[in-house]
């Protein structure tokens, strides 16, 4: 069940250069109208760029009643080079988790793989170019209106951070329920699922693009008293003309048919 609940809540998440500096922070406001339409800009500015480079970290620490606490991590790094035409496209994602590595790249025409040193390359297909989609990886990233209206902002340096924080279980329950969300369709229609605690931070840019995104939230699976608690950090490491994808020696990958 631990697994299980692990899987749940990396489906429920999968949302993110370098942290803001260091400076004398403005203490948190409200979110206004024009704090809400910038933080949207920023979500919007994601799927504008051709190219970006952006390394997400998932912490997960379990616990059940007369059972070993449990924690597990994993981290994906996605490089995606004018994705415009993955075909055309230059592209690397190397996921880790524990001992286990998975390293995808893409390159002329081939999506070359290396897992656990096997390595092998064969021509691209359509479910290759998907696994690069980031817009996949931000697409729970906190847009819903009411939620928004929740957010407080602050400043710091030339940064502007959103937080938000949630920690009534029926109001989690009714506000995401009630805002035609896809963020609980893996799992909100378990009633032995319970989302006690929700916290989201954002981190903009003077550019208006995203450079940070922090989510942790905490779950419990009622029927085994089993509580969750997940932490996402998804920083952007390049935007544009500054993402390099980097490859191994890709003569050391063999194809399948031969």
């Amino acid at each position: 069940m631990k697994k299980i609940l692990f899987i749940i809540l990396v489906t429920f998440v999968l949302v993110g250069c370098t942290k803001p500096s260091e400076a004398t922070e403005v203490p948190n406001k409200p979110i206004d109208t024009a704090s809400k339409e910038a933080y949207l800009t920023a979500v919007n500015n994601i799927y504008q760029q051709s190219s970006i480079d952006m390394t997400m970290t998932m912490y997960m620490d379990v616990s059940g009643a007369g059972e070993n606490d449990e924690t597990q991590s994993a981290q994906m790094e996605v490089k995606v080079k004018n994705n415009e035409n993955l075909e055309a496209s230059e592209a690397s994602m190397v996921t880790s988790m524990g001992d286990i590595r998975l390293a995808s790249y893409l390159k002329d025409g081939n999506v070359y793989v290396d897992f656990l040193g096997d390595k092998s390359v064969e021509p691209i297909q359509e479910s290759d170019l998907q696994a690069f989609d980031y817009d996949q990886l931000t697409e729970h990233i906190i847009v819903l209106d009411e939620l928004l209206n929740k957010m407080v902002k602050r400043e710091s340096g030339n940064h502007e951070i959103y937080t938000l924080e949630l920690n009534d279980p029926s109001e989690i329950s009714t506000l995401l329920q009630n805002n035609d969300s896809n963020l609980l369709d893996s799992f909100i229609e378990d009633d032995e699922i319970r989302i006690d605690r929700i916290f989201i931070e954002m981190t903009i840019d003077e550019n208006d693009q995203m450079i940070r995104y922090d989510m942790e939230l905490n779950a419990t699976q009622t029927e085994r008293e089993e509580t969750a608690t997940m932490k996402i950090e998804l920083v952007v490491n390049a935007y544009g003309d500054d993402v390099v994808v980097e490859f191994p020696d890709l003569s050391e990958f063999v194809r399948e048919d031969d």
